[in-house]
């Protein structure tokens, strides 16, 4: 399957709307993700969610089978378009790095403060 039929693929679940632009499917660091250098990938983040420890287990049973989250490279830091329960499940997981969809970017889609 080519990364495209891939990124298609994963949007099929996904909250996102990608922009247009040459996705590349990468291992990143999760360090290096916003939501995890701004220490808000835990469960306590997820506050209008109310079933935020059952969907968090789930994640973690399926990890695998679940598609790459989606990324915008900036200044060589990665920032979270759709993905935050999938990150946090791997950080709980013991996971250092995790598929994802990057799209290098000149300007940000969405900010987390």
């Amino acid at each position: 399957m080519s990364t495209n039929s891939l990124l298609e693929k994963s949007f099929d679940i996904s909250q996102a709307v990608p922009k247009n632009g040459d996705y590349k499917l990468k291992i990143v660091q999760l360090s290096k993700i916003d939501v995890v250098f701004k220490k808000i990938a835990s469960r306590d983040f997820f506050y209008w969610d109310n079933n935020i420890d059952g969907n968090i287990e789930w994640i973690k049973n399926n990890f695998d089978k679940l598609p790459p989250v989606i990324l915008e490279e900036f200044n060589s830091k990665y920032y979270s378009i759709d993905g935050h329960h999938r990150i946090t499940s791997a950080l709980e997981l013991g996971k250092s790095d995790i598929l994802a969809f990057v799209l290098k970017v000149d300007k940000l889609t969405y900010i987390r403060k």
